[in-house]
């Protein structure tokens, strides 16, 4: 019998201004993604030129990405603010879904 690992819902913020796809704000909400951990739902995946990262996106959700100068964190559903919550998925389309 396998052990099943429990996974939460995450929302997932990225940190740090870039006027390329974020303006002036340093953290926006911009993905829900389910989880075993924190750190897993910011796991990302990597453009790397000459040994530097210049881009990055959330391996739970690539259309989620993020330039050298900002990072990702994750707030389990529990504790997001439901305002935040509701913005992704109105970014998303999925008005009245959760």
């Amino acid at each position: 019998m396998s052990k099943k690992t429990k996974t939460t819902r995450y929302l997932v913020y990225r940190q740090g201004a870039n006027g390329a796809n974020q303006g002036g704000a340093n953290s926006v909400p911009v993905a829900i993604v389910t989880a075993r951990s924190r750190a897993e739902a910011c796991e990302t995946d990597s453009v790397i030129d000459g040994g530097l990262v210049i881009y990055t996106w959330l391996k739970a959700d690539g259309d989620i990405g993020a330039y050298a100068n900002q990072s990702f964190y994750a707030v389990p559903e529990s504790k997001a603010k439901s305002s935040d919550w509701d913005r992704v998925l109105e970014s998303r389309g999925c008005v009245g879904e959760d």
